[in-house]
């Protein structure tokens, strides 16, 4: 890439830096000489198992991995999908812990392994690794035995709050 220029890469697009078609949960690192910005811009209009989203969303790239991740907001109220994205970057199986906190009674404490290079989704509205449907508002602090990357993507198609946000998990020293 020249200097003081910007290029894009189709996921779906082998032929130009892409993986092609028919790949679901691409997750890609980039290396550079000199400092770049990478971003990545999604744009869709999918039914989600409550209605039909018709959004956009646009993350900078993560430029490091953390252990420690804390998600302030939540819900998986009815038409409110919202999911956890990570990636482990590292040779070894991460296990995380998932510490998901309600306004009222105990936390509530799902156990993961993401397998080594690869990336795992989190349905938070789907009890096995989430809180289960009904539930807001909700605050989730994550802890990892490696470093990882996490995202927390939301497609939303309730009137008040329609279409797509995708937030970089918060990765302070301690809560």
């Amino acid at each position: 890439m020249g200097p003081r220029s910007r290029s894009t890469v189709l996921v779906f697009d082998a032929g130009h830096g892409g993986v092609g078609t028919g790949f679901v949960g691409v997750s890609v690192q980039v290396t550079s000489d000199v400092p770049v910005v990478v971003e990545r811009p999604m744009y869709m209009v999918r039914d989600v198992g409550t209605g039909t989203v018709a959004g956009a969303h646009d993350v900078v790239g993560a430029t490091a991995f953390a252990r420690l991740f804390g998600f302030a907001a939540l819900s998986t109220l009815a038409g409110e999908n919202d999911y956890l994205t990570i990636q482990n970057p590292n040779s070894a199986p991460a296990n995380l812990l998932l510490t998901y906190y309600e306004s009222a009674g105990p936390p509530i404490v799902r156990a993961i392994v993401v397998p080594a290079n690869t990336r795992h989704t989190v349905l938070v509205f789907n009890s096995a690794e989430g809180v289960g449907p009904g539930v807001s508002p909700l605050g989730l602090v994550i802890t990892s035995d490696l470093g990882v990357m996490v995202e927390k993507p939301t497609y939303n198609s309730t009137t008040p709050s329609y279409g797509a946000t995708d937030t970089q998990g918060v990765s302070p020293a301690a809560f």
